[in-house]
């Protein structure tokens, strides 16, 4: 067997040892896979818990991971509503137990704030969940591979998303949810593919701030080092060679249009925008909204209210790029 064969059968092993032990470790939590449902544990305490507003509408909602004294996990979900908080889901298999994973230990990590909802983080992977339309569904998985290479161990990244495994709620995610996607894995493995995700990063015009599916575009490698104010892009769309979409995340989440030369960013556009401002009245919440044209026609929506659904439209912009100079122009 020569070096190319021995490396590309280490590379296996490695990998089926990572998914074995994410395989394992749900499966120590619950056996029952109907009990996400209905249990609620005794002897409970919370062990972690982050606020964020779900819903957009102003009020700092809550997520709850529990525990009970024999280490099993459950998460909640709060909504605050004008009569406190009101439960709306739960499940008790996607985080393991206290001793469920790798060499025994404690697989879990932390939630967290994200652009779109937020992250479940356990020793070897990433749970990304949304609000929309009363449910709290999962959005992306975010495996991480130990890849063995000549230089030693590299850390990559599987990514699956709704394509991969269509809609799946909070209360309804079990064991099985894992079991088909490593199972699909295995088999491109086996078919000697490239295990790590590689996607188009082009998108086609026309397209608007609600058609893009951001998780869809990690930035390319090539893009990693354009920065705007000193910050790195979470994402990156591009709608041609020298014509790009910048998503940034954060309590104010930006979108820019821009264009480039020579790699560099030649000209911007803030094209999106989604804020939440104090003011001596409560919250209130600042929007913008864009479609783009097949002939890089940008329309602009400026919005404000108190959430997505009551804002109110104040103003519309409309620029365009020349493709001359690849400068961006606002319409007179």
């Amino acid at each position: 067997m020569n070096l190319k064969s021995n490396i590309k059968k280490t590379n296996f092993l490695v990998i089926m040892m990572f998914f074995s032990s994410i395989f394992l470790g749900c499966k120590k939590n619950f056996e029952s896979t109907n009990k996400h449902i209905k249990s609620e544990f005794s002897n409970q305490k919370i062990i972690d818990s982050l606020q964020l507003d779900l819903n957009k509408d102003g009020r700092k909602d809550k997520i709850e991971v529990v525990q009970n004294d024999k280490g099993e996990r459950e998460i909640k979900v709060l909504l605050n509503t004008e009569k406190g908080f009101k439960e709306i889901t739960r499940n008790n298999e996607i985080i393991g137990c206290s001793t469920c994973g790798n060499q025994s230990g404690d697989p879990y990590i932390n939630l967290r704030a994200s652009a779109l909802g937020f992250d479940i983080s356990l020793e070897d992977v990433v749970y990304s969940f949304n609000y929309k339309d009363g449910e709290v569904s999962l959005i992306q998985i975010d495996f991480l591979v130990l890849n063995q290479a000549s230089e030693g161990i590299e850390e990559k990244h599987q990514i699956f998303t709704k394509k991969d495994f269509g809609i799946i709620n909070l209360r309804d995610f079990t064991n099985d949810t894992v079991t088909a996607l490593v199972s699909n894995l295995n088999k491109q493995i086996h078919e000697d593919k490239n295990i790590i995700s590689t996607r188009n990063h082009k998108i086609s015009l026309p397209v608007s701030l609600k058609g893009i599916s951001i998780l869809d575009y990690p930035t390319p490698e090539k893009y990693k080092n354009l920065k705007i104010d000193n910050n790195l892009p979470t994402s990156i769309v591009e709608l041609s060679n020298n014509v790009l979409v910048l998503f940034f995340e954060g309590d104010t989440e930006r979108w820019y249009l821009t264009t480039l030369k020579d790699s560099e960013i030649m000209d911007r556009l803030l094209i999106g925008k989604s804020e939440t401002i104090e003011t001596e009245n409560g919250t209130i919440d600042n929007y913008i909204d864009f479609t783009i044209g097949k002939d890089y026609k940008i329309n602009l929506e400026y919005s404000t209210g108190k959430n997505a659904e009551l804002k109110k439209l104040e103003k519309k912009e409309t620029y365009y790029v020349n493709p001359k100079n690849n400068k961006i122009v606002k319409s007179k």
